[in-house]
């Protein structure tokens, strides 16, 4: 075989060369491809997700619309039944003309203690409660004791 030329040898290195960077390149550009296409395929299947969680949404609709109906007539049933702002006003107005007048003693509210008075210390207190009476609160002391 003949002896190839320093030349020869300089362009044999050259082709070389370019064949690993065009292999390169090509295995580059499939990358990206490959890449592109993952990502096609990752929004191709959030889209789907999305359409099935629409596809969900409608398959509700009825009976939210049943739903819809069933407090639309809870809502006429309590319009029908609840006073308006017309019906309250002639009740706020009624019932202060027919209050007792100011000074005179009726039922009212008071506090009194359960049992006998205990003794309190600085931790403890007495249990209270709520009683009606028709009389003043003294006497209402008087008759919890």
């Amino acid at each position: 075989m003949a002896e190839l030329t320093n030349n020869h040898k300089n362009l044999l290195r050259a082709s070389i060369a370019g064949g690993v960077l065009l292999s390169g390149l090509f295995a580059w550009l499939g990358y990206q491809d490959y890449q592109a296409r993952e990502e096609a395929l990752r929004q191709v299947a959030e889209k789907r997700a999305d359409l099935d969680l629409a596809d969900a949404q409608i398959r509700e609709i009825p009976k939210l619309e049943e739903r819809i109906i069933v407090l639309r007539d809870a809502i006429n049933e309590y319009v029908r039944i609840l006073p308006d702002e017309k019906e309250i006003n002639e009740f706020v107005t009624s019932s202060a003309s027919s209050r007792p007048a100011p000074g005179s003693r009726s039922r009212s509210w008071t506090t009194r203690t359960r049992g006998p008075a205990p003794v309190a210390t600085s931790r403890e207190r007495p249990r209270r409660s709520i009683a009606w009476s028709t009389s003043s609160p003294s006497k209402a002391r008087a008759r919890s004791c």
